[in-house]
């Protein structure tokens, strides 16, 4: 895994964690939806970064000789 990926996944992990104990905390419904909108944002975040991880080893090639 490149050092961009893990740290772009991190971060992702990290934020949906956020957006996990924000939906628990929530004391509106407005803070609510924006902890949502939060954990689905960095879900999103987080699998764009394993998706282009995973293209980038099946581009390599096979063949060492």
């Amino acid at each position: 895994m490149k050092k961009l990926n893990l740290i772009v996944a991190l971060i992702g992990l990290v934020g949906q964690v956020l957006g996990f104990v924000g939906i628990f905390i929530a004391d509106s419904n407005d803070q609510l939806m924006c902890s949502l909108w939060t954990f689905l944002l960095f879900g999103g975040v987080g699998a764009v970064a394993l998706i282009t991880d995973a293209k980038e080893v099946k581009e390599k090639p096979q063949n060492i000789l």
